[in-house]
């Protein structure tokens, strides 16, 4: 996509548009929602858009590594793309080794950009009959069971990304002005793995594994 190499700062607030208006995209794609709505708020830190070093892979971070500030401990990655999506620290991520110079960055304590506020306001989902229409022209599956075991049996040819763990420990505990003693969200992410474990659990079904 033209947009992946736009070099305009306001290049991921567009993206993210065309994310709301086809309510899909890849892992980039994914990167610049999370980038517009962290550019949306003053966060006491840098903000950054990156690519991988080691896969082709994009996504944000709150903090930067290469400061000591934050370092990796403190440095929380911005990414909507694992399997498991639980909050987690650069240190406690399973393959994320970012590539430095950001494509995007924003400085710790920048004023909120009014167009990133703006950007994902009334969003409205695809509905599903919409999706099915989609499907259909694909050749594929209505959404539902069969569906899932038609992704599974064919994950490897559609190139499907599957990462059964995005941390080893989901352990994050967040600071700020209305949460001076810290939050943790072990409650949530716990109950987020299990609700996706059964889902995982039910694919292997198909699976056979």
């Amino acid at each position: 996509m033209l947009l992946d190499r736009n070099p305009r700062p306001m290049a991921p607030i567009i993206g993210s548009k065309q994310v709301a208006l086809y309510q899909g995209g890849k892992c980039r794609q994914h990167a610049d929602v999370g980038y517009t709505l962290l550019s949306g708020q003053k966060i006491d830190a840098p903000v950054l858009m990156v690519n991988d070093q080691h896969q082709d892979h994009g996504y944000c971070l709150i903090g930067d590594p290469r400061d000591p500030r934050w370092g990796e401990t403190d440095t929380v990655v911005v990414d909507a793309w694992p399997g498991y999506p639980v909050a987690s620290t650069l240190s406690q991520s399973t393959n994320r080794q970012p590539e430095f110079p950001a494509h995007y960055q924003r400085a710790p304590g920048a004023m909120p950009l009014q167009a990133a506020q703006s950007a994902l306001h009334d969003v409205s989902p695809v509905e599903k009959s919409a999706v099915n229409a989609f499907l259909h022209g694909k050749e594929w599956p209505a959404v539902g069971h069969g569906l899932l075991k038609y992704l599974s049996e064919n994950r490897h040819s559609l190139n499907l990304r599957d990462e059964a763990l995005a941390v080893q420990d989901p352990s994050t505990v967040y600071y700020s002005h209305n949460e001076p003693a810290g939050q943790t969200m072990d409650d949530m992410a716990a109950e987020t793995i299990e609700k996706q474990t059964r889902g995982r659990a039910g694919l292997n079904r198909f699976d056979g594994t």
